[in-house]
């Protein structure tokens, strides 16, 4: 009976774990020719990094703006910037520069609904 309980928590688990939402962004060293992050992490050092867009669905729209707001996201954005995007598609990618260390906030929005928003740490590259 106890391995049977077992067994039956143990698929419990794996069907709530594949249910699990997978992100809409994801900041990453590069992308692939295939288009998936090459290096995704939520961590940095300052500099460039790419940050890729995938939702769930198509992007059903020709254009996203991506707010890139300091801390928390509460604030107004440091910086909004424009991505043309086609309709069909549910993939697409740019480059953002942070050069000061801190926590950011990255939200997506979709003619002015949100798809998608991630935090990122960026740290001061330290020299060994």
């Amino acid at each position: 009976m106890k391995k049977l309980f077992s067994v039956f928590v143990s698929i419990i688990v794996l069907l709530f774990a594949g249910c699990a939402k997978k992100p809409v962004i994801l900041f990453c060293e590069g992308v692939s020719p295939d288009g998936e992050g090459i290096n995704c992490g939520t961590r940095f050092e300052t500099g460039e990094l790419t940050t890729l867009i995938v939702p769930d669905s198509p992007f059903d729209t020709d254009r996203l703006d991506l707010l890139v707001m300091e801390g928390d996201g509460k604030g107004d954005p440091m910086e909004n910037i424009s991505l043309e995007v086609q309709p069909e598609k549910s993939r697409t990618s740019t480059n953002l520069s942070f050069y000061s260390s801190g926590t950011y906030t990255v939200r997506v929005l979709r003619e002015k609904e949100i798809i998608g928003e991630a935090s990122i740490n960026i740290v001061d590259f330290q020299a060994e």
